[in-house]
């Protein structure tokens, strides 16, 4: 779970059904401090998601099986994140909001540092 810095009542939870078959991804949404939940998966691939990062404003971004991918409008509508990533699977990412870049740690290719706006 991924509490926002700004709002503490605004929460976020990434979900892997990898180990049950499913490549479905999961990501959710809370207003209210998480008593409430709505999808905001979207456009995202059929791929699990392993992790979340919160940026600047509403942009989130999600470290999937198929890389990275942010959304400027807090979810639903996803675009890949492949400036400076390349595409394989991401286990881990945090945003560094000091520099403005996005760090990550993939799976057999290192951990890599990206300038995102």
């Amino acid at each position: 779970m991924m509490v926002d810095p700004q709002r503490a009542d605004r929460v976020y939870v990434t979900l892997s059904a990898y180990r049950t078959g499913s490549d479905r991804p999961y990501v959710l949404g809370s207003l209210d401090g998480g008593r409430h939940f709505v999808d905001l998966s979207g456009t995202l691939p059929r791929a699990p998601v392993n992790d979340l990062a919160i940026g600047r404003g509403l942009t989130l971004y999600v470290a999937t099986d198929q890389g990275v991918f942010v959304s400027p409008s807090g979810g639903g509508v996803w675009l890949r994140q492949g400036r400076g990533l390349p595409l394989v699977p991401v286990d881990d990412i945090e945003y560094d909001g000091t520099n403005h870049r996005l760090v990550a740690g993939t799976f057999g290719r290192g951990s890599y540092a990206v300038q995102v706006s």
